[in-house]
């Protein structure tokens, strides 16, 4: 039952995804050659999440990956595995980033849309299709950070706009954990500190990057 539920969620995910990424295509107003590399950059961010999280995935199980293979790779992903992911992506854009193999201001404003829009769509279908209570939070959050994004994009800088989108949605995740016994994204529980953490790692990014658009 809990591997047919994360078959579903799997399923979710991308198709929840790649609507993102259509509506995101249609909706922004970048020339079309560059709104394709945004897209580009940002799916080739996305595959690499998703190996970092099998990479994560067997670290973490290491003993029992080393004895039985198959009863590690069969088995969903746990959070602790996202979290690790999470932190390898980090780093690896800092090091493209230091290296200017890669530009993290567009990146981040290709990945907000994209992310509200699929975070929208993949709880309204864990909603409706799964009947998760739970899920009308989520809904609510980034549906108003959606309102909000386009509604100031253009109107302050992109520095301010991806701090106010970055403390919304920490915020908001943070207030969600005291609503709710547990909060998550694409099925993987969100916890306190990891919200927190985020915060200051993405924050630190962005400070990151600033400070070199300066020098």
């Amino acid at each position: 039952m809990v591997l047919t539920t994360k078959i579903y969620a799997i399923a979710m995910i991308v198709i929840s995804m790649v609507v993102a990424l259509a509506v995101y295509y249609l909706m922004t107003d970048l020339p079309k050659k560059e709104k394709k590399k945004q897209i580009d950059e940002l799916t080739s961010q996305i595959v690499n999440f998703v190996i970092y999280i099998w990479i994560a995935k067997i670290l973490l199980n290491l003993s029992l990956f080393i004895t039985d293979p198959m009863a590690v790779l069969a088995y969903p992903s746990s959070a602790e595995a996202f979290y690790l992911a999470a932190l390898f992506s980090v780093i690896t854009l800092a090091i493209q980033s230091y290296r200017k193999k890669l530009q993290v201001i567009p990146l981040i404003m290709t990945f907000i849309p994209v992310f509200l829009i699929s975070t929208f769509l993949f709880e309204f279908m864990q909603f409706t299709v799964m009947d998760e209570s739970y899920a009308i939070s989520q809904i609510v959050l980034s549906g108003l950070l959606l309102i909000v994004f386009y509604w100031i994009q253009g109107k302050v800088s992109i520095d301010l706009l991806i701090l106010i989108m970055l403390v919304g949605w920490s915020a908001g995740m943070m207030g969600l954990t005291f609503m709710h016994p547990f909060v998550t994204v694409f099925d993987y529980l969100m916890k306190p500190w990891f919200i927190g953490t985020f915060f200051v790692g993405m924050f630190a990014l962005i400070l990151l990057h600033r400070r070199k658009r300066d020098n």
